[in-house]
């Protein structure tokens, strides 16, 4: 993955905030993200963000909005991720609601996805 803006994924179901440092540490030092870390507002994503700060990376957030979208809010949600965050690679961490959906979206836009810790997440359909 060459990229600049990077989009983290999961993480929530099972993953620790050690790896997610440690992914996001490994892209830093072969120097693939620099410009931009997006991410959806989990509140598992906390740790990206305050990662993100302390190594001068600006942070996006993409929130969920229930409210707006109901049940189809994460599906919204994550074609804001691909659409407006525009990212050049994706990171997928195991765990979380909707990543099969996310990382198809990402395969059709020919975005280059890295699984650090294994692919238990299929692409579903769209």
């Amino acid at each position: 993955m060459d990229s600049n803006r990077v989009l983290i994924c999961g993480g929530e179901a099972g993953g620790s905030p050690h790896a997610c440092l440690k992914a996001l540490g490994q892209l830093l030092s072969l120097r693939k993200i620099d410009v931009a870390l997006i991410h959806g507002g989990h509140p598992h994503a906390e740790t990206a963000q305050r990662w993100a700060a302390s190594n001068g990376i600006d942070h996006i957030v993409y929130a969920l909005n229930v409210r707006r979208h109901g049940d189809n809010a994460w599906r919204h949600l994550n074609r804001l991720l691909i659409e407006h965050g525009n990212p050049d690679g994706i990171v997928a961490l195991n765990g979380g609601q909707g990543i099969g959906h996310l990382l198809s979206l990402a395969v059709r836009e020919g975005i280059p996805i890295w699984m650090p810790y294994g692919n238990r997440h299929q692409p579903k359909a769209c």
